[in-house]
């Protein structure tokens, strides 16, 4: 989850060009940068603030998975950092919020923050249409919400993604990833736009560009401290 500016993706003389976007990448996501643009053009309140990408490519086996399993949504129910700042809408901790907006001068729904992401191998990333409110009082350790899985409909209320498709959700949105139907190399892409209250030192990638997060730092393992013994630093 590496820090980067949030550019306006076009050019005023070539609406589709994506040098603007290549200029904010570090050479081996540069790659990226189309797909970056299309995220960008949805999210245009987000435009000139930081934003995270993360971009995780490795051979996973059948069976396993490449991503953190579980039925989770983004923003941690309980056990945040001591002085993190929260935002807005949410009561807890903010791993970059989410709205719908409104439409757009070419009739498509401009986004108001959120999470995109998606892969390159089908099947292994389930989302669910809905969103869960009050989530400090029911979602557990990092968004755990395990507990949850009937009554948001089970399985079957989910969408398993496609290959190469991208989804917009935001951090309130129960997903999970799943077991690979079969062996073979996985590419995982996500943007997480700017409403974010802790980039995790331990577990993040600095930027090459010298782009800083625009939240508190937090210090420690998040998986085997539980969260309870994180500090800003």
């Amino acid at each position: 989850m590496m820090p980067f500016n949030m550019v306006d993706p076009d050019d005023t003389y070539n609406p589709r060009s994506t040098k603007h976007i290549t200029k904010t990448l570090p050479p081996n996501l540069k790659r990226y940068a189309a797909l970056v643009a299309k995220c960008l053009r949805r999210v245009p309140g987000e435009h000139g603030k930081v934003g995270y990408i993360s971009v995780h490519e490795s051979y996973i086996e059948e069976g396993a998975t490449q991503r953190r399993p579980g039925l989770h949504i983004e923003s941690p129910g309980w056990g945040v950092p001591s002085g993190i700042a929260m935002h807005g809408y949410h009561k807890n901790f903010s791993w970059g919020g989410g709205n719908i907006g409104d439409l757009d001068g070419y009739g498509e729904i401009n986004m108001e923050g959120g999470i995109f992401f998606g892969s390159n191998m089908a099947g292994t990333c389930r989302v669910w249409d809905c969103l869960i409110e009050d989530h400090e009082k029911v979602a557990g350790h990092l968004g755990d919400i395990g507990h949850l899985r009937k009554a948001i409909g089970g399985n079957e209320a989910g969408t398993l993604l496609k290959a190469g498709e991208i989804c917009w959700m935001t951090d309130r949105t129960p997903h999970e990833s799943l077991p690979q139907p079969k062996s073979g190399f996985r590419q995982f892409f996500r943007i997480v736009t700017s409403e974010v209250s802790g980039w995790y030192e331990e577990h993040n990638t600095p930027s090459e560009l010298g782009v800083e997060p625009n939240c508190g730092i937090v210090k420690g393992n998040k998986f085997l401290s539980g969260l309870k013994n994180l500090s800003l630093g």
